[in-house]
């Protein structure tokens, strides 16, 4: 097959572009000049151009073809990352490893994921929210409920709305955004449930004012108000508020001021509605799926996380990421299957030991491509990706006086199972390059691998690694 296929020249010349193509690739991402990514965006249009006219030739042409969607495939991939990783440069010869951030005051604060439950009185509302609460590791927080803790705590603060409350005033909403504020910073969380709120469109503006940001969506539980009548003169809670004449009027409460709030949120296609008349696990598969996208963000997180202790040769990170029993499948390990962490506690460790300055050599990863699929109900996740390990060259080398070498990737070798990096060789010197004592440095490389883990979500809400495989992509 290969030599009918060398003995087309025009099969030929297609090959050699293609192989051209993906050096130019290669060289941008250890490089990462603007001018380059701008050179490169049109060379990937047309490469990408070129993929219709060639999948024409797949049939007679399988190899030549296949070049050509790689090709295309990665100058597109080259070109997202150069624009979007502009912080990250592979090209200088220092390369810092990322910081371990700390608990700081400086700090960049990131926006919590907040989720408005609403519903008439008996929807099921804190029925949901337990089970959310139970697979998803949010914070339910309840207006009403803090709201009245406040009035019980006795402050000074609680005995004026208690007084408000007893004079039959209003509450104002900047109070009760208040309460769930310093809820929602004493939780330490980031996921948070608010349940029954906001009950009104002055709940809702003074909510967007005081935190300075809106909720991620409304979840919905619509039910009709005899099956929910039903429910609440049966629940038997010993609520003075659960007879019939008491939920009417809740109802229509509800109907004026909190229906217009979710009316609102239905005009931005923020409501998540959910049918609540049906059995509670009936309705629970159904909410469910509007919260699986959190448990694939964990798990993307998590991924990124283990990558970054990696990069940084962060062993204490990196083992509080993996399962004591984790399985690995990897080239290192030359077909056997590893178990345990012994196996990558000896890189981690053979890393901490190498002499070379810290600064003289760095990497770091992308991920790219990456694709969650949950499993078991959300308990366990698999995540494939591409990881992209870019290097900033190799350490200083000194070339002894006399020395006619001079190192030149090897596109073999690897520094270790978790930063598979080309490592020095040496060739001749030119003439004008072989001065003693010269100081020299192999040049950034990237790499590719095909990397999948296979997570698994633990009673406290974290995911630990139970498997992870990896070859040369």
């Amino acid at each position: 097959f290969f030599l009918s296929f060398y003995r087309s020249h025009k099969q030929a010349n297609m090959y050699s572009a293609r192989r051209g193509l993906v050096s130019n690739v290669a060289r941008l991402l250890r490089n990462q000049s603007a001018s380059r990514v701008r050179s490169l965006t049109s060379t990937a249009c047309r490469a990408e151009a070129s993929v219709e006219s060639t999948a024409k030739q797949a049939s007679q042409n399988p190899w030549a073809s296949g070049l050509s969607f790689a090709a295309a495939g990665l100058a597109v991939a080259a070109t997202s990352i150069a624009a979007t990783t502009t912080m990250v440069a592979c090209a200088p010869a220092v390369l810092e490893a990322p910081a371990k951030t700390g608990s700081s005051s400086s700090a960049t604060l990131t926006k919590p994921t907040v989720v408005f439950v609403l519903g008439g009185p008996g929807a099921g509302k804190g029925t949901q929210c337990a089970n959310l609460i139970r697979d998803y590791g949010f914070c339910h927080l309840s207006a009403g409920d803090l709201l009245r803790a406040h009035v019980k705590s006795g402050s000074k603060e609680g005995n004026v709305v208690a007084d408000m409350i007893k004079n039959g005033q209003i509450v104002p909403s900047e109070v009760t955004v208040g309460l769930l504020q310093s809820a929602m910073t004493a939780s330490g969380q980031e996921k948070f449930l608010i349940d029954g709120f906001p009950r009104n469109d002055e709940n809702r503006g003074a909510f967007e004012k005081v935190m300075g940001y809106d909720c991620d969506f409304v979840l919905f539980l619509d039910c009709p108000e005899d099956v929910m009548e039903t429910r609440l003169l049966g629940r038997n809670e010993g609520r003075t508020d659960d007879n019939a004449e008491t939920i009417r009027k809740r109802f229509k409460v509800f109907m004026e001021s909190s229906m217009p709030v979710v009316q609102y949120y239905e005009s931005l296609g923020k409501v998540r509605r959910v049918v609540a008349d049906r059995p509670v696990e009936e309705v629970y598969e159904v909410t469910k799926t509007h919260f699986n996208k959190y448990l694939k963000a964990d798990v993307l997180n998590a991924t990124a996380s283990v990558l970054t202790a990696i990069d940084a040769n962060d062993w204490t990170t990196y083992q509080r990421l993996m399962s004591p029993g984790m399985t690995a499948f990897e080239p290192e390990a030359r077909g056997h299957r590893v178990e345990g962490l012994d196996f990558h506690k000896f890189y981690f460790a053979l890393a901490a030991s190498d002499p070379t300055p810290p600064k003289s050599i760095g990497s770091l990863s992308h991920m790219c491509s990456p694709n969650v699929t949950l499993m078991a109900g959300g308990q366990s996740a698999i995540i494939t990706y591409i990881r992209l390990l870019q290097k900033a060259g190799s350490a200083l080398v000194n070339a002894p006086a006399g020395n006619s070498k001079k190192p030149q990737r090897n596109q073999q070798g690897a520094a270790g199972w978790f930063n598979p990096a080309p490592q020095p060789r040496y060739e001749e010197y030119d003439d004008e390059d072989s001065a003693p004592g010269a100081v020299l440095r192999a040049p950034p490389s990237t790499s590719a691998f095909e990397e999948t883990r296979v997570w698994e979500r633990q009673q406290a809400g974290n995911w630990l690694c139970m498997h992870f495989h990896r070859s040369e992509a």
